[in-house]
């Protein structure tokens, strides 16, 4: 089996490969017979960015990759899917460095500095931590290398058996409480981390 760093390697690396055929085909057979439908790509190869979005029947999913310097030279790559299934969305974010032909999955280090408290209010205090349910969304640049987090609340479970209503209920009055919607997290090239930058309250 794939790791998920070799599953996203390999399976950009066929997308790349097969959209640089001339074909009036827009599909795709990944490994395994699972076949997706292109329908909108950049490749911008002057600022290192890749973005593709594709669907089928099931699913959908938006595909980015790009990469930050840092001061030793060493380039940090990232990846980005935001994918939607079952009526939900998802959104899967991994940073990697790849040396002697190894990818090193780098998200927690360069990503350290970003928490629900970044997008709660300076003057109050943070909740139960059983409250600080949510998910982030990181929205790659084109251009630049300011990384944009978007906070998103957790979404309702697919079963209500798994309902803790009262918990429910607490939680969807206090994340209505959370302050800001997006960070501009800034490339520190000289720690090789984000930090926090610009903070919008929509």
């Amino acid at each position: 089996m794939l790791s998920d760093e070799e599953f996203i390697g390999t399976t950009l690396q066929q997308v790349i490969s097969e959209l640089s055929l001339e074909s009036d085909d827009n599909t795709i057979t990944l490994e395994g017979g699972f076949i997706i439908e292109i329908s909108n790509i950049i490749i911008d190869k002057k600022n290192a960015f890749i973005r593709i979005f594709w669907i089928n029947e099931y699913t959908s999913s938006e595909i980015t990759f790009c990469y930050f310097i840092r001061s030793d030279k060493k380039k940090v790559f990232g990846f980005n899917n935001v994918y939607y299934v079952d009526g939900y969305y998802g959104y899967e974010t991994k940073f990697f460095l790849y040396e002697d032909g190894e990818w090193e999955d780098v998200s927690q280090e360069v990503l350290k500095n970003v928490g629900f408290s970044n997008f709660w209010s300076e003057t109050k205090s943070l909740p139960d931590k059983k409250f600080q349910e949510f998910e982030i969304e990181y929205i790659l640049p084109q251009f630049g290398t300011t990384l944009q987090a978007v906070f998103h609340e957790r979404d309702w479970p697919l079963c209500e058996c798994d309902m803790d209503m009262k918990w429910w209920k607490d939680y969807s009055k206090i994340i209505k409480q959370v302050k800001y919607k997006k960070i501009d997290l800034t490339w520190d090239k000289q720690k090789g981390v984000f930090t926090i930058g610009k903070k919008y309250k929509k």
